[in-house]
């Protein structure tokens, strides 16, 4: 048996790889070889970051990171850092993979929720498209590794930023405290949420949204900032005592 689901797995992956590289140059793919990914474009990045995790190829992937995200993770490496980069790597490799088995292989939901979702969020830095992971990673000292920082509550774009993000790749404890305390209290108390413990209710609320979110991206062509843009117009998004909150009207 064990053999069989190994096999099955193969030829799946062989397909993913197939699905996912066939969009590559020639030229694109000879660059991929010397680990240079082709920066100048949104869709380059992203092509390269996707052939680094279906080719095992940790060096490509980082040389996609944005000069600070680098910076950071160089940090927390602690003098090891190719050992850590292969780590770090890995990480993503295991994100792709899900979103692999969530979205059935659909590669415009997977490119959706993986770069416009603002999991590995892709950013133009001077005239060159990088992942940058800057303001999403921070570096907890005591062990050397690193965490996704929960809601920055300073301004209404920040705050609804972190909401998109926390919904479209399921961060629950993100989602969660961009909400107002009040709203909390209210979630926890409502009848339909009777019997359930705190992580089904925030698993449930991420949920309730997501769909709403992936149809407005879709909308705009998986433009994040277009999309961005639309959401803050009509978001419950209030402020309290000098922060930002999510809090709709109903539950």
């Amino acid at each position: 048996m064990p053999r069989k689901i190994s096999g099955i797995f193969s030829i799946i992956l062989a397909a993913c790889m197939i699905f996912f590289t066939a969009g590559c140059s020639d030229q694109e793919e000879e660059q991929y070889k010397t680990n240079e990914p082709d920066l100048t474009t949104r869709e380059g990045t992203a092509k390269a970051v996707i052939y680094a995790a279906m080719h095992n190829k940790p060096e490509l992937f980082w040389n996609c990171l944005s000069p600070n995200t680098q910076k950071i993770l160089k940090q927390s490496a602690k003098g090891d850092l190719e050992k850590f980069k292969k780590d770090f790597f890995a990480k993503f490799n295991k994100d792709f993979q899900r979103l692999m088995s969530k979205h059935q292989f659909n590669q415009k939901k997977i490119m959706a929720e993986m770069f416009n979702g603002k999991l590995y969020p892709v950013k133009k830095i001077e005239n060159l498209w990088y992942l940058d992971l800057e303001g999403s990673l921070v570096k907890r000292k005591s062990r050397g590794s690193v965490y996704k920082s929960l809601a920055n509550h300073s301004s209404k774009a920040a705050l609804g930023d972190n909401f998109l993000s926390g919904v479209l790749s399921s961060n629950y404890d993100l989602v969660w405290d961009c909400l107002s305390y009040e709203m909390q209290e209210k979630l926890r108390k409502a009848e339909k949420n009777k019997g359930l413990d705190l992580y089904d209710i925030k698993k449930n609320f991420v949920n309730e949204h997501k769909p709403e979110i992936e149809k407005l991206l879709e909308k705009y062509q998986f433009d994040a900032e277009k999309a961005k843009a639309e959401f803050l117009k009509k978001a419950p998004i209030i402020q309290v005592r000098g922060k930002w909150y999510y809090h709709p009207k109903k539950i």
